[in-house]
């Protein structure tokens, strides 16, 4: 939707629907206690808040920028990659498109990256599941994020498309080598290591010494995998 209007001076909330554009056209002064919510928000212009703004479960464009002149002002599960400029606004819960916020937050949207086990070891189907969540470790419902998957070798059943439920569950396989796999979302990228178990795996036997001819002992053997620290037995 295109919206003209230049002020809010009543009580109003704005609830769109999935992927419900907000094109702002010019600028806009909120004058009273206005709330945004699942919406698409674009725009070239600037939000003037006056009064009370707050911001739901909303993506707001790169361009748009929010200017609140009290600390009535909350953005909160939302992807923001918007300018914005507030004295103790209330900003957390939100994506920044990286996993570091630029403004100072209590709590921020992250991403991560796993396995079904740990660590995970080249085999014919890997179960990879990445996730935004808190920094915190909570979830929280916001709005979906594209996502791309790479590696270094091997394959995805899913390798782009759009987080469901802040999730993004895939099979890894046909991987030839050990190597990292890559989670991109807007400007951040994190890897995760697939080990390749046989080439990492040791056997190391302790030294027996001064056994008589006939007798039997005990061998002690120790093996080192990939989540063991590796030390030089030379």
């Amino acid at each position: 939707y295109d919206v003209t209007i230049s002020d809010i001076n009543k009580q109003v909330t704005i609830v769109g629907q999935d992927n419900t554009i907000f094109n702002l056209m010019n600028d806009l002064s909120i004058n009273d206690n206005v709330v945004l919510y699942n919406l698409i928000i674009q725009s070239n212009h600037t939000i003037y808040n006056k009064d009370k703004l707050r911001i739901i479960h909303s993506i707001l464009k790169e361009g748009l920028s929010i200017s609140s002149v009290n600390p009535n002002l909350i953005i909160n599960r939302s992807l923001v990659y918007c300018a914005i400029s507030a004295t103790n606004a209330d900003l957390d819960n939100n994506w920044w498109g990286q996993n570091t916020a630029p403004y100072n937050v209590d709590n921020n949207i992250i991403l991560t990256l796993e396995s079904d086990e740990s660590p995970a070891v080249i085999c014919d189907d890997i179960n990879i599941i990445a996730r935004m969540v808190g920094a915190n470790g909570r979830e929280y419902d916001i709005p979906a994020a594209d996502f791309i998957l790479t590696a270094d070798t091997g394959y995805f059943s899913i390798d782009c498309g759009k987080f469901v439920d802040h999730t993004v569950e895939t099979s890894y396989f046909d991987a030839t080598q050990e190597g990292k796999i890559y989670l991109t979302v807007d400007n951040e990228t994190i890897d995760y290591t697939i080990y390749d178990y046989d080439r990492k795996t040791e056997v190391i036997l302790e030294p027996i010494t001064d056994i008589p001819l006939g007798y039997y002992v005990t061998l002690n053997a120790n093996v080192y995998s990939v989540t063991d620290s590796y030390k030089d037995f030379s």
